[in-house]
């Protein structure tokens, strides 16, 4: 059972993300960017809980560490991302 949930919510964050990244759906860019760095960090949580998973019969203790180490860098990766659609205005 845990092997269909997993991947299931693996690839429903993933395409929140890309939803999130392609359309932007706000006409606000605060509202833009604060939803990307929030599902951002959700989809960094499972790939860290799908990796977990796969060495789930390994001796593996870093899953904590990976998740708090990876955020802020998602987060750094988000926040100084440039807008492409600046240059269509021009």
């Amino acid at each position: 059972m845990h092997w269909i949930v997993v991947p299931g919510t693996f690839v429903l964050c993933f395409l929140q993300v890309w939803i999130y990244w392609v359309e932007r759906p706000f006409y606000e860019d605060v509202m833009n960017t604060l939803y990307l760095v929030h599902t951002g960090i959700v989809f960094w949580a499972q790939v860290v809980f799908l990796f977990c998973k796969i060495l789930q019969n390994q001796v593996f203790d870093g899953g904590v560490h990976i998740m708090f180490l990876g955020a802020p860098i998602v987060w750094f990766i988000i926040l100084t991302q440039k807008d492409d659609r600046f240059n269509l205005l021009i």
